[in-house]
C-alpha cells in the first residue's frame, strides 16, 4: 500500500483522475444539498469535508509529477459551473424563520455562504491548473486507440452507476459520457508512444475492468500482425494502475494493474453474444488496427 504522494513521488507521469479524492457513496455535497434553497439549511459537514477532499485534490494536482486529460478538466469544468449556478439561486435563511432567531440565522448563514465560496473557488482553480496539466495528444493512431475502446465498451459494458444501482437515481447514466474510456485510451497511447510509465490514480471501480479486460481484447492474437506494436510496447513500457476505495479514510492506494503481465487473447469472442454481434465487432477493431499500423 502506498499514498498518493508517495506514488507521485515515484512516478514521473501520474494521470489523477478525479475520484482519486472522491465522497463516498452517498456522501456527495452536491447530493446532499441538492433541493436546499438558503445557505442557513446547507449542511455544513457534508460542505467542510467537500471542501477538505478538494483541497486534498487540489494540493496533489500541483505536483509536478502529475497530470490530467481534457476529459478530466472538464468534468472539473461542469462542477464548477453547477456550483456556481446554485450560488445565484441560495439566499441567505429561509422567509418564515422566527424573528427571534433571525440575527443568529443570519450570521450562522453568512459564514456558510463564505464557506461556500471558497469551495467554489478552490474548484475553480484546480479547473486552471487541471487545464495546464493536459495531455493533449493530436494524433490519428489515437482516434484509432479511442474507437476501439469505446466500441468494446459499448458491447461488454463493464461500466457500472453506483447511484442507479443503489436506488439514487431512475435512469442509469454509465453510458451518458465517455470520458472514461477516453482516459484508458490516453493510457495505452502513452504506454505505445511514449518513453515514460503512463500511472492513473483512481478511486474509480470501473477502471480496473476497463484496464484489465479491453487491452487484451484489442491485443488478441487474431489482429497480429497489425497490433504487433501495441503489443510490444505494452509489454516494454507497461501502464500501471493504482486503485482505492472510496471515502475519506481510504488514502492507502495498492498497485492493482500492471500490463506487464497482461495475457493477450488468442482469439477473440465477447461471451454472451451471438456470433454475428462478434464477427461484427471483431471486422470493425480488425479495421481500425489496419488503419492505425498505416497511419
Amino acid at each position: 500500500m502506498v499514498n498518493l504522494k508517495e506514488i507521485l513521488d515515484t512516478h514521473e507521469q501520474v494521470i489523477l483522475d478525479g475520484s482519486v479524492e472522491s465522497a463516498p457513496h452517498g456522501d456527495s455535497f452536491m447530493d446532499a444539498n441538492f433541493d436546499i434553497r438558503n445557505y442557513f439549511n446547507i449542511d455544513r459537514d457534508s460542505l467542510k469535508r467537500a471542501i477538505s477532499r478538494i483541497q486534498k485534490f487540489s494540493d496533489h494536482l500541483n505536483h509536478p509529477n502529475s497530470r490530467t486529460t481534457p476529459e478530466i478538466t472538464e468534468e472539473i469544468r461542469t462542477y464548477a459551473e453547477k456550483l456556481g449556478e446554485k450560488r445565484t439561486y441560495l439566499s441567505l435563511v429561509p422567509r418564515n424563520i422566527n424573528h427571534k432567531m433571525r440575527q443568529t440565522a443570519i450570521e450562522r448563514a453568512s459564514s456558510t455562504e463564505k464557506l461556500f465560496a471558497n469551495f467554489q473557488e478552490i474548484v475553480f482553480n484546480s479547473y486552471q491548473v487541471s487545464k495546464k496539466k493536459e495531455l493533449k495528444i493530436n494524433d490519428r493512431k489515437y482516434e484509432f486507440l479511442t474507437d476501439m475502446v469505446i466500441s468494446l465498451e459499448k458491447i461488454i459494458k463493464t461500466k457500472k452507476d453506483w447511484k442507479y444501482e443503489h436506488g439514487f437515481r431512475d435512469r442509469d447514466r454509465s453510458h451518458d459520457s465517455n470520458a472514461d474510456e477516453k482516459i484508458v485510451s490516453t493510457l495505452l497511447y502513452q504506454s505505445i508512444f511514449s518513453e515514460k510509465t503512463p500511472v492513473l490514480a483512481t478511486k474509480d471501480r470501473d477502471f480496473i475492468k476497463l484496464l484489465g479486460i479491453i487491452p487484451g481484447i484489442i491485443g488478441s492474437d487474431e489482429f497480429m500482425p497489425y497490433n504487433s506494436l501495441f503489443r510490444k510496447r505494452i509489454t516494454e513500457n507497461p501502464f500501471k494502475l493504482y486503485f482505492a476505495k472510496a471515502g475519506d479514510n481510504h488514502d492507502d492506494f495498492s498497485r492493482y494493474l500492471n500490463s506487464l503481465y497482461l495475457k493477450f487473447a488468442p482469439e477473440f469472442s465477447i461471451d454472451q453474444k451471438s456470433e454475428e454481434e462478434n464477427k461484427e465487432i471483431k471486422g470493425h477493431i480488425s479495421k481500425l488496427w489496419v488503419q492505425f499500423s498505416y497511419f
